[in-house]
């Protein structure tokens, strides 16, 4: 009876641990992208993340935006700054 009881906490003890992992996780850092001219590959640049609020520009300065680049000339998912 005993057994079953440690295997009964310990099976939970690890589905709660893998649930908090997975909400309390944030996503890895990506370099950015962006273009010069549509017909010309992306640029890299500074890195950014795809969660945030604040969209990730070129040294962080308003102006050129930044994005995740999907091919070797598509830079089209937005992206945003880090999240410190």
């Amino acid at each position: 009876m005993l057994s079953a009881v440690v295997v009964a906490f310990a099976i939970f003890g690890a589905a709660s641990t893998d649930s908090i992992a997975k909400d309390g996780a944030l996503a890895p850092d990506v370099k950015g992208w962006y273009h010069l001219s549509p017909t010309e590959p992306c640029i890299a640049s500074t890195m950014c993340n795809e969660q945030g609020t604040e969209v990730c520009t070129v040294n962080d300065e308003p102006g050129q935006q930044l994005f995740r680049k999907t091919a070797n000339t598509a830079c089209e998912i937005t992206l945003y700054r880090p999240i410190d």
